[in-house]
């Protein structure tokens, strides 16, 4: 009897999901964004703290097939004339980030990172990270974070490296 328990046991151990503790990384590629400036002052042409940037695009594997959108808003935040705060000709935008592979599967990436005075455009081969805060469906319970390089031939590749809690 106390073999049999020890098997049990041993079985239902060796059933219990392990994944959840192992890193997963998936290498996506992002077309060309569409993107939208919203200006709040629309007398004036610059961008200022506040303003935004609504983008879309579909999202490919590596092999090219599309598999999902990414839709995000970059909202900047830096203050006029930087308030005293060394710039570097750059500018700080909050972005938000949603990754949409069918109706119920998505993940959610925040972050904030520097932008080129006025550009609703990630710096050519400058890698940025951004942190993926959570998730639905199969991605439900998400954590970890998000690479992104923007390309000379317009597109972004995205390497997602999340846990599932």
């Amino acid at each position: 009897m106390r073999i049999l328990c020890v098997i049990l046991a041993i079985a239902l151990v060796s059933c219990e999901n392990k994944t959840s503790n192992q890193w997963t990384t998936l290498s996506l590629v992002q077309d060309k964004p569409v993107i939208v400036n919203i200006n709040l002052n629309e007398k004036d042409t610059t961008k200022d703290a506040g303003d935004e940037f609504a983008f879309e695009a579909k999202l490919r594997d590596t092999a090219n097939n599309e598999v999902g959108t990414v839709l995000g808003m970059l909202v900047t935040v830096t203050l006029p004339h930087n308030a005293g705060v060394d710039s570097n000709n750059q500018e700080e935008k909050l972005s938000e980030i949603a990754y949409h592979f069918s109706d119920t599967d998505g993940l959610v990436v925040e972050g904030i990172n520097g932008y080129a005075v006025n550009s609703p455009v990630m710096p050519i081969n400058v890698p940025q990270l951004r942190a993926i805060v959570g998730g639905t469906g199969k991605y439900k319970g998400a954590r970890g974070q998000v690479t992104l390089v923007h390309k000379e031939d317009g597109k972004y590749y995205h390497t997602l490296e999340y846990k599932l809690d």
